[in-house]
């Protein structure tokens, strides 16, 4: 039994009242430590030389650009001057919000052409940049799952998953088209909403950085970004709600390497918006809301059954009939496994992981309903192939904690105690 001392010292502690004991506060972070460089480094390494053994001809050939791709090196090559302030064109008659992945096949062209010349045109450049780009944040989602499962087989359960998606749809990694940009970018970032929420606020700077690169790649995520960060931020509010001033302070007293890195981001990336805003006020906000109004440019987002929005939204589940199954059966497998095999930090992310993948629905059955005007694009959605993903990654990454855990206990069971012989005499009680 322990005593007054051991269970005071066993309570958790408030770390923004200094309070012992359940009727503490919960604490804002977590005590963590640090993620391995070659957590990182190796899985970056693998898929980008993954991608350049499969697109050996980019070293080679002299390709140029057409369509998207020849109206985006348009803007590369004022990125190069440093005078970039708009994103890509949309067919809507605007662009986008922001330069940021024309700032990066920029500096790509700037490397692999003018300075190693490794590449013979500047769009080969332009793709091996974007190459370059998804493995980085493929590289953060693997060490986003490993800071929660500190395993080996959590980071390859994690990379297996995404080589998975590459399989299913190649160009998720294998093109510089921005509908496929989006796609690990906007995984990365909802990765990095569900550590956060559970507890984990190092990982601060992952959000704010793949936040804002999907708010400068198209408009439609000024929506799913702030709906995200809401639901997060309402979730921090749950968790300290008898004591939500003192967290805040305490947070940003003691979390100086969280979100000091988080706000220099936000300052870096919200520089060209506000500039161009001031510039050329109202910019492209000012169409971004008449479109909303209008209904788009065919006049029909906000003028879909519930019959067709549901149908679009099922179509990234399972291209095919009965696709309501998908959803409906990934979604009680993961909750199977988060309740039956998962314990502790690890079963908290997925929680969070599983209910921002719900907000993340939510808020993309708003975007079909009123921002979608043609339904038979289904490149506007693809961002949205990160729910049935995210789905597959809590169950196989559950599921292979579970199973390293279980052959861990299996491993390190004590020796069976066989009994000695002779017998040992029992002491006689009338001694």
């Amino acid at each position: 039994m322990a005593t007054g001392s051991e269970s005071v010292r066993n309570r958790p502690a408030d770390r923004a009242t200094g309070a012992v004991g359940p009727g503490a506060a919960e604490p804002i972070h977590l005590a963590e430590g640090g993620r391995p460089w070659w957590i990182w480094a190796i899985p970056f390494a693998l898929l980008f030389a993954l991608l350049c053994a499969r697109n050996g001809f980019l070293f080679t050939t002299r390709l140029y650009e057409q369509g998207d791709a020849g109206a985006n090196s348009i803007l590369i090559t004022q990125a190069k001057h440093f005078t970039l302030l708009i994103g890509s064109y949309s067919r809507e008659g605007f662009n986008h919000p922001g330069p940021a992945y024309m700032y990066v096949q920029a500096l790509g062209e700037y490397l692999f052409l003018n300075a190693l010349h490794v590449v013979p045109t500047a769009w080969n450049a332009h793709v091996l940049s974007v190459f370059v780009l998804d493995s980085a944040f493929l590289a953060l989602a693997i060490g986003i799952v490993y800071s929660w499962t500190r395993s080996l087989a959590g980071a390859a359960a994690t990379f297996a998953v995404f080589l998975g998606l590459a399989v299913v749809y190649p160009q998720v990694v294998n093109s510089d088209w921005m509908p496929y940009l989006y796609v690990p970018t906007y995984v990365v970032f909802l990765l990095a909403a569900g550590s956060v929420t559970a507890g984990r606020v190092r990982d601060l700077w992952i959000l704010a950085l793949s936040g804002w690169f999907l708010i400068h790649g198209h408009a439609c995520f000024l929506l799913f970004v702030p709906a995200i960060t809401l639901a997060l931020l309402a979730a921090a509010a749950a968790g300290h709600r008898r004591a939500i001033r003192r967290s805040i302070r305490s947070f940003f007293a003691e979390q100086r390497k969280a979100w000091i890195p988080a706000m220099v981001i936000s300052v870096v990336f919200a520089f060209p918006i506000v500039l161009n805003l001031i510039l050329h006020w109202p910019g492209d906000f000012g169409d971004y809301l008449s479109y909303g109004k209008s209904g788009g440019t065919l006049g029909l987002a906000g003028h879909y059954t519930a019959a067709q929005v549901t149908d679009y939204v099922l179509w990234f589940w399972w291209p095919h009939a009965n696709a309501w199954l998908a959803p409906v059966l990934l979604l009680v497998v993961a909750l199977g496994v988060i309740v039956g095999l998962t314990r502790g930090p690890l079963r908290r992310f997925l929680i969070a992981l599983l209910a921002l993948n719900v907000v993340s629905t939510l808020a993309f059955v708003l975007y079909t309903a009123f921002g979608i005007d043609d339904l038979f694009s289904r490149y506007i959605g693809y961002f949205y192939w990160s729910a049935p993903l995210i789905m597959v990654l809590i169950i196989v990454v559950g599921a292979v904690e579970a199973l390293r855990l279980r052959s861990g206990r299996v491993l390190r069971a004590p020796p069976r105690r066989w009994p000695c012989w002779p017998p040992r005499p029992r002491s006689s009680p009338w001694r």
